[in-house]
């Protein structure tokens, strides 16, 4: 008891339950460590197709907001056969939940140069260039 600097010794039952469980324990990542109780995910398909889809978006420089991923995940859920009572309710905490567990963060983009579209800038560079040899 003193080796591991408890206030108590632990009663045998809870001893043997941790052993019983020892691969549980084993297989808990290091940002999980805090927490009170793990949770296992629910639904982990969904998850690794949502994560995907996000990290596709950002080099596509996309700017995702929270109720888009929302939507993008009940509409993942609803296409891989997730039934209606089983389907998660995508609230505000499963957001930031998802956003922690993969390591997205918010970005925003000030002024126009999140909203440029950039295949019309191509298009239109292109039009301004055959115009200015027409002039020549």
């Amino acid at each position: 008891m003193c080796e591991f600097n408890l206030v108590k010794a632990p009663v045998q039952g809870i001893i043997s339950g941790i052993l019983r469980d020892r691969k549980k324990y084993l297989i808990v990542k290091e940002a999980d460590l805090k927490c009170k109780r793990t949770r296992p995910l629910v639904f982990p398909a969904v998850d690794k197709v949502l994560a995907n889809w996000v990290l596709q978006c950002q080099s596509k420089r996309v700017m995702l907001i929270g109720d888009l991923i929302k939507a993008k995940a009940k509409r993942f859920a609803t296409v891989s056969s997730v039934q209606d009572e089983q389907l998660l309710s995508f609230s505000n905490g499963w957001l930031l939940a998802f956003q922690k567990r993969h390591g997205f963060r918010h970005m925003s983009a000030n002024g126009e140069s999140g909203s440029v579209n950039t295949g019309a800038i191509h298009a239109q560079r292109d039009a301004i260039r055959e115009r200015l040899k027409r002039s020549r």
